[in-house]
């Protein structure tokens, strides 16, 4: 049996849907796996294996810098004569990656029936265009930007109405005469999905001119597509705005 886990979802009831079916797939795992026979006198532990040769993995260095690189095989519990639970299992965050689960006794012996699990993670956005009068910047399809996502493990899916916020021929990031505040607080009004949502969010705006010489001072995360060739990611760095081309 192969399961999927969405591992950057807290397990929120907000986050079900047609690929979630239960908020036992979102974050950390409890799986139950059959034992001819679970003895309360025998030691038992999870043991967790790569399936073939393509998981990601961290160095010594990215595990020291980020504990929740870190995996977690959870704790052991007896259910009943024929069952045991793991409880707690954090993987990884990289996507993709392929684990059998089982259950070692004390002597080292595979005890159980494995389960296997897959990783994916879920990303979230929200259309906003720009409409004022006759000035229109309208939305478009990002199936391209969706399919490709799901190549690097990652769903992008949209959620919520589309947005409008007053139309600007261009969004100046810098220097006089920039409207980055303003633009910023119409973008916040229209970003209305649900705020765990926004957690694992973004808000898309198209629009149809960007000027920047530098970083600027913004708090949030937008995406802005300009002219649908180019996507800038605002990042939430206090104190900068950081364009990632």
């Amino acid at each position: 049996m192969t399961i999927k886990q969405w591992i950057n979802l807290p397990k929120k009831p907000i986050f079900k849907d047609s690929d979630i079916d239960s908020v036992d797939r979102c974050g950390a795992l409890t799986v139950e796996v059959e034992v001819d026979k679970a003895d309360i006198a025998i030691s038992y532990k999870a043991k967790i294996s790569p399936v073939g040769s393509d998981n990601v993995t961290y160095n010594a260095a990215e595990l020291l810098r980020n504990s929740k690189f870190k995996m977690d095989k959870g704790i052991l519990g007896i259910v009943d004569e024929k069952t045991i639970k793991i409880e707690g299992i954090k993987l990884p965050p990289a996507g993709g990656n392929k684990y059998k689960i089982e259950v070692q006794d004390a002597a080292g012996n595979v005890v159980s029936t494995s389960v296997e699990v897959e990783t994916i993670r879920k990303l979230y956005y929200q259309k906003i265009s720009m409409q004022t009068g006759s000035n229109t910047v309208p939305s478009y399809s990002l199936s391209s930007l969706e399919s490709d996502s799901l190549q690097h493990h990652i769903e992008i899916v949209s959620k919520g109405s589309e947005a409008k916020i007053p139309y600007l021929k261009t969004v100046m990031m810098q220097d006089s005469g920039h409207n980055l505040t303003p633009f910023g607080a119409s973008v916040s009004n229209a970003f209305n999905i649900d705020n765990e949502l926004k957690k694992m969010g973004v808000a898309v705006v198209y629009s149809d001119y960007l000027a920047d010489k530098g970083n600027d001072t913004f708090t949030g995360i937008i995406a802005l597509i300009v002219k649908k060739e180019l996507l800038l990611v605002i990042k939430p760095i206090p104190g900068q705005v950081h364009l990632d081309v």
